[in-house]
């Protein structure tokens, strides 16, 4: 399931459109959204954390920075969690971990000796109320507000 936020300051800058973190039910295993920051146009966007290198939508650069690293947060006491999402590397996974279609005869093959399953890389993204950094006023004010589930 998926949240979609609201990227608001007290200097009166507000993100052009809803972003969404994490994935939805028909995509979760190769999309994770979540705010990004362009340090090129200061504007927040919604990129994807699966992606290698994102690119803003508005001036194509590359200059970019999830909102999942520590240096766009200062932690207050009265911050509250407001959107999560666990990103799982699935290319971790060796190719064909996850057939299309089995055969009667390799479903009995894996029910009689089971593959082992490797493990996938697992991480888990948290965004927080307040206490961002705004691209306008270069404050720590930004905040981000739910409003809506989605999946």
């Amino acid at each position: 399931m998926g949240q979609l936020i609201q990227a608001n300051c007290a200097c009166g800058y507000k993100a052009k459109e809803e972003i969404l973190v994490g994935g939805l039910r028909s995509n979760y295993r190769s999309l994770c959204c979540f705010p990004f920051l362009c340090r090129d146009c200061d504007e927040v966007f919604e990129g994807d954390l699966y992606v290698y290198r994102n690119q803003c939508p508005t001036c194509c650069g590359e200059n970019i920075t999830s909102y999942e690293d520590p240096s766009l947060y200062q932690a207050s006491e009265d911050a509250r969690k407001v959107a999560s999402s666990d990103v799982t590397e699935w290319s971790a996974l060796r190719p064909g971990f996850f057939p299309e279609k089995l055969t009667l005869l390799e479903r009995i093959k894996r029910w009689r000796k089971p593959v082992p399953r490797e493990r996938s890389i697992s991480r888990g993204v948290v965004l927080m109320n307040k206490g961002h950094y705004c691209p306008r006023c270069t404050s720590y004010e930004l905040s981000f507000d739910l409003t809506a589930m989605v999946d």
